[in-house]
């Protein structure tokens, strides 16, 4: 079982990209993350455009990196904030609270909330993979490893974020004879179901949800490609024969299909937004499918990874960079 940690002294670099007054329109369109390494695993904030990933060094097997997160000031530099002392292998998205001024975020030690005008503190000092955020800012989930990357279980935990106390905890097997990764969890609106993709199937991936007051699991699905979740719902992704169905979740154990021919395996979303992105490029493209208007587009690019702001303006990082609205070059 988790424990808990009170608050820890953190070092934070805070850099100012420089320009001209002159070159505000580039600057808004084009931002450099000053740093070795390329920018991955783009999380945009829930209001304005305040964003935050993390500057990736590459590996053969075990990747690093340093989260950072960027503010508009109002004027042509914006502030670009760093956490060196906070680097963790294998590193997922942050999690922006429901206000959006600060992040939760897993280190090699334990999760930790960064109020963006402060220094980060640990609220469990859990191995961590996957993170969730309840809808009314109550709850966070997340996987428990263990200090073992062998262990033959892991359990799925939900904590009370004020008093960082565990509400919940599910153990269950590590069954899964392929890559153990992708450990997608979104809670539904009503923030006392938990969503997630588990390993505890020998040659699948199901989804199931969990309720957080009474402790029951119920099976959405035995098997899936990704799990992700926005303002309409949760969504999830299967294959059918030679066809992927995107499929809404409906209660605690139904589903609904809403494109029976959808033409990706992985999407990710943002509880304030219509939209499901593909973080990744796909066939040279990022796509967009809007799940209130049914509706789907694929945008050309030429960057690495991409991101959608609540306003539906786009952004892509190519390197260190980060570019508004535009990467087809």
């Amino acid at each position: 079982m988790c424990s808990f940690s009170n608050r820890i002294t953190s070092i934070v670099f805070i850099l100012v990209a420089s320009a001209s007054a002159a070159q505000s329109t580039e600057i808004q369109r084009s931002i450099i993350v000053p740093g070795r390494g390329v920018i991955q695993l783009l999380s945009t904030a829930p209001k304005g455009e305040n964003v935050a990933g993390y500057l990736i060094t590459p590996a053969e097997e075990i990747t690093s990196g340093t989260p950072f997160v960027i503010m508009p000031s109002g004027t042509s530099k914006p502030r670009i904030v760093k956490l060196p002392n906070m680097e963790r292998t294998n590193p997922e998205a942050l999690v922006w609270s429901l206000d959006g001024r600060g992040l939760f975020l897993g280190k090699n030690q334990g999760i930790y909330y960064w109020p963006l005008n402060g220094v980060p503190y640990q609220i469990s000092n859990c191995v961590n993979a996957g993170l969730a955020l309840s809808a009314d800012g109550k709850f966070l989930a997340f996987w428990d490893l263990g200090e073992d990357p062998k262990a033959d279980s892991f359990c799925l935990v939900v904590i009370d974020i004020a008093s960082k106390r565990e509400i919940r905890r599910w153990k269950l097997e590590a069954r899964y004879s392929g890559d153990i990764r992708a450990f997608d969890l979104f809670f539904a609106k009503d923030a006392h179901i938990l969503y997630a993709r588990t390993f505890d199937a020998d040659d699948t991936r199901p989804v199931k949800s969990f309720d957080v007051d009474t402790g029951s699991v119920s099976t959405v699905t035995t098997d899936s490609l990704s799990l992700a979740g926005n303002a309409d719902g949760a969504f999830f992704i299967e294959r059918k024969g030679n066809r992927y169905l995107l499929e809404q979740i409906v209660g605690k154990r139904d589903s609904k299909v809403i494109d029976p021919q959808f033409p990706v395996t992985r999407v990710q979303g943002n509880r304030n937004s219509h939209l499901l992105i593909t973080a990744t490029p796909v066939r040279g493209c990022v796509w967009l499918y809007d799940t209130l208007k049914r509706k789907i587009q694929s945008v050309p690019i030429n960057c690495t990874w991409a991101a959608v702001f609540n306003n539906g303006r786009l952004l892509f990082s190519r390197g260190n960079k980060l570019l508004l609205d535009n990467c087809s070059k």
